[in-house]
């Protein structure tokens, strides 16, 4: 009996890590096509979350650079596009991740993040500027 609940236990907090890491968390995790198309039509803030040295190696046109270790404490400088469209990046997705979720906590709306990041981007053909 104890083995079941066991297994009941261990069951209910896999759905639970499940529902919360598959839910909706408020912004769209997109491919770099579609980051693309975002980016040529709504004109979107691009939002780099890399270091300052990554960034300098190469970035998106027209991002801005707000490293991802100091996004939380800088967001003041990005505040005015809280209901424009932003589109993050980062290496390979994991950062720009966090940072999205960071996003949508203050009350940024609409948010999207490239996933596989800049990686994706090149692969995928598009430009990038140093």
């Amino acid at each position: 009996m104890k083995a079941i609940s066991l297994i009941l236990k261990a069951f209910v907090v896999s759905c639970l890590i499940v529902s919360v890491s598959c839910g909706n968390s408020g912004f769209k995790t997109v491919s770099a096509a579609k980051a693309k198309e975002i980016i040529d039509t709504e004109k979107p803030l691009i939002l780099d979350v890399r270091t300052t040295l990554e960034f300098n190696e190469g970035h998106i046109p027209n991002a801005l650079l707000l490293p991802s270790q100091d996004l939380a404490d800088s967001l003041n400088v990005i505040a005015k596009y809280k209901e424009s469209p932003i589109v993050v990046y980062c290496h390979t997705g994991n950062r720009s991740l966090i940072a999205s979720r960071v996003l949508i906590r203050h009350g940024f709306k609409n948010v999207y993040n490239i996933k596989g990041g800049i990686r994706e981007w090149i692969y995928a053909g598009n430009e990038i500027t140093k």
